[in-house]
């Protein structure tokens, strides 16, 4: 499988390094998995690191992205003010030499001077006398508006490549969700073939703590705080095709209104309905988190393993026109700190043992998790296709921007500012919560080996019963925990 591995290299240059394939299937995505995967914790730890390795390359280059995106519109707001120099007389040799500085620091932020010819402003002796002044900064404002072209089909394109990495990127949580499923089939083995109980000991690991935590330390009931993950993850993974609707939606009304000269003042972002594991905070809860802008709602989950929430920024009623294009720029869902840039760390540094039984059940509740990532296999499908339609709007804007009047230029502008605030939404917050729910996943397991070394274990071919066939899994709560043993087969 293709691994992503271009941290680093600058948005212009990762573009020239691989070619993106003609098409990508826009339908339900089939995992690459091992004819064989192995029955101990090496595959899923192997395919946790690599899989975290390439979820930090993806976030750099999409903040790459992100960061053309803020200079094309930095671009957009200069030539509007150009237009008004050009109108007034042009620019004196003062105000063209802060524009040169100004304009070679954002293309050199980006790479766009380094590896595509732009067009030079005219030489600073051409802003003299009024005649020239006039004519000097009107090729000033031509190669202003070229260059920020270049930079919107350099988006583009990396829009499109990181569709085809999106697409491996999901492979890989998936074969992910199934190593983690085999191993909790394992160790659930190894909890009903074991002799010997916990009896009250505790465990001192540090990682563990950290990544299990609720509040001061690890749930000594993880039943709770394994229910409200579940729901979570319901949301997340099974919700996750209405959130791609909703671009879709954003994507279908841009190219109706593509000719629609009252576009930006038309636009209407409509609320989007809470999911019930939300709610909405404010005042001391709300401190460590970026302010709402107007219309907007902050919510977040319950706290989650390892101090973590889906956090959201909501409509909280319909908003039309620049305000619900600014709306739509700060709105959004993601898995992050439950309190914020206010992290707090647990007090709490070691874990109770789990029971044998408890060991069982939260196996069994780990290979649910594993479950509910897979559904969100029709969400991904869904997501390419939306992704690629939205590409395809953006090269049209390509196509319109260049040459057009005053009125034309601020629909597409608006549009521009729409699309490239509804991109990164396709996949959010399942893509970050994705890899998430697996190292929590991972986490819990490795919790129960580590009580089930003090309880004493027998060997993997000693222990016969394993979990049932995801179909005839219970209910998270629907039968005590291994009230009995049953008799070995």
């Amino acid at each position: 499988m293709r691994r992503i591995s271009y941290a680093g290299r600058g948005l212009v240059a990762s573009l020239e390094e691989e070619q993106l394939a003609a098409e990508i299937a826009a339908t339900e995505l089939e995992p690459e998995v091992p004819e064989t995967i192995g029955d101990n914790a090496d595959s899923l730890e192997t395919e946790l690191i690599d899989l975290t390795d390439d979820q930090a390359a993806m976030q750099e280059i999409e903040g790459e992205a992100e960061e053309a995106v803020e200079t094309e519109q930095a671009l957009e707001s200069m030539r509007i003010v150009l237009e008004g120099a050009v109108a007034n007389g042009g620019m004196d040799r003062n105000g063209a030499h802060a524009l040169g500085i100004a304009l070679e620091h954002m293309y050199k932020r980006v790479g766009l001077n380094k590896h595509v010819k732009t067009k030079q402003m005219p030489a600073l002796e051409s802003f003299g006398g009024t005649s020239s002044r006039i004519q000097a900064t009107q090729w000033a404002l031509e190669a202003l508006s070229e260059n920020a072209a270049k930079l919107w089909q350099h988006i583009v394109a990396i829009w499109e490549k990181i569709i085809g990495w999106a697409k491996d990127f999901f492979e890989r949580i998936f074969v992910g969700a199934v190593r983690l499923r085999e191993r909790a089939d394992n160790l659930a083995k190894k909890a009903h073939a074991s002799t010997g109980e916990a009896n009250g000991q505790t465990i001192e690991n540090d990682r563990l703590v950290q990544s299990l935590f609720i509040g001061n330390g690890v749930p000594s009931d993880l039943r709770p705080a394994v229910a409200e993950f579940h729901k979570v993850c319901d949301a997340v993974f099974s919700g996750g095709l209405d959130a791609v609707k909703w671009c879709s939606e954003i994507a279908d009304s841009l190219e109706k209104n593509k000719d629609n000269g009252e576009f930006a003042n038309q636009f209407t972002l409509m609320a989007v309905p809470a999911s019930p594991i939300l709610k909405e905070i404010s005042g001391n809860e709300a401190a460590g988190f970026p302010a709402t802008v107007e219309g907007l709602s902050l919510l977040r989950s319950e706290e989650l393993f390892g101090g973590q929430a889906i956090v959201a920024y909501l409509p909280k009623a319909a908003i039309t026109g620049e305000a619900a294009v600014k709306a739509l720029g700060h709105m959004g869902a993601f898995k992050g700190d439950f309190h914020g840039s206010n992290k707090k760390a647990p007090t709490e540094t070691k874990l109770p043992a789990l029971t044998k039984e408890n060991a069982f059940e939260v196996c069994r509740q780990v290979a649910e998790i594993a479950q509910k990532v897979d559904t969100y296999r029709k969400t991904v499908g869904a997501s390419e296709s939306v992704k690629k339609k939205m590409v395809n709007f953006a090269k049209q804007m390509s196509a319109k921007v260049a040459g057009a009047d005053e009125g034309a230029a601020a629909k597409f502008a608006a549009m521009k500012s729409v699309l490239t605030a509804t991109a990164p939404k396709v996949d959010e917050p399942g893509k970050s919560f994705g890899v998430y729910a697996l190292n929590t996943g991972k986490a819990l397991l490795d919790y129960v080996e580590e009580s089930l070394k003090i309880s004493g274990t027998p060997q993997l071919g000693d222990a016969k019963r394993g979990l049932p066939a995801p179909s005839e899994e219970p209910a998270f709560g629907s039968q005590p925990l291994m009230p009995k043993k049953p008799k070995a087969e």
